[in-house]
């Protein structure tokens, strides 16, 4: 059985997109001046479906969906991206809760991601103008994602809910059924999920279905960690040099120079 060798040409291109990250996320850490990203429109989206719940008199549920820190699935390994930015929404919405009064609910199947969101929830809202609303019995850890989405179908199904806000990550079809169980009873609905077949389904069914890229950014412009910024702003030169490397390769395949 013959063993599979990396060739070194595909060694120095991945060490060469570490070194380019790495220099290019340093740059943006020391400089303050560059380390800025853009408000993206999925911020709108969040806050207009906060307020659309303080203008029905309705609670607001936040799910980071079935991911699990734990796990060594390559799967979750793709939603581990979206832990900050999922940590930094959830503080930004607690916080527009408690000054607006809305019921803010959570939860996760997750016990550490949970332990996040705790504190995520409290510093929202203790920098609230309310931070005597907050509630620690509205944030729910269930062990199993399969009972995890079974309470947040009954908290939909209640009719308490009047806005629902998923940043993470669900198996397969899971978060179908939640789709479709909003659309019913009227909860306006934001899928922000780390797969493109995921968000497929929710570009058609939900309200608001960012993509992956948006979510981080808007993490990032929310949290106002410059250790964030400055990684996802990294990882965005990094995404321009491997462009410049396929246009040039591309360039001299064209004219002969490479074969």
């Amino acid at each position: 059985m013959a063993i599979e060798v990396i060739s070194p040409e595909i060694v120095a291109f991945i060490i060469s997109l570490l070194i380019v990250v790495g220099i290019s996320s340093y740059f943006f850490y020391k400089n303050p001046k560059y380390n800025v990203v853009r408000r993206v429109p999925s911020i709108d989206a969040i806050e207009e479906i906060v307020k659309s719940c303080a203008e029905r008199g309705k609670a607001l549920h936040f799910t980071p969906g079935a991911f699990v820190l734990a796990s060594r699935s390559w799967a979750m390994g793709g939603a581990a991206t979206f832990v900050p930015a999922a940590v930094a929404i959830c503080k930004s919405v607690a916080r527009t809760c408690g000054d607006l009064n809305i019921p803010f609910y959570v939860t996760s199947s997750c016990p550490n991601y949970n332990l996040l969101l705790i504190d995520a929830t409290r510093q929202g809202y203790l920098e609230s103008t309310h931070p005597e609303r907050f509630d620690p019995t509205k944030i729910s850890y269930v062990a199993s994602h399969q009972t995890a989405q079974t309470r947040q179908l009954a908290l939909i199904e209640s009719g308490v809910l009047g806005g629902h806000i998923a940043i993470g990550f669900y198996w397969c079809t899971q978060h179908l059924p939640l789709v479709e169980a909003c659309a019913r009873h009227s909860v306006v609905q934001l899928f922000g999920l780390n797969f493109p077949d995921l968000n497929a389904p929710c570009i058609v069914g939900s309200d608001y279905a960012p993509l992956s890229d948006e979510i981080s950014a808007a993490g990032a412009y929310l949290s106002k960690d410059p250790l964030q910024t400055a990684t996802l702003l990294g990882g965005d030169i990094m995404k321009m040099f491997i462009i410049g490397i396929v246009l040039v390769l591309t360039a001299a395949f064209l004219l002969g120079v490479w074969k």
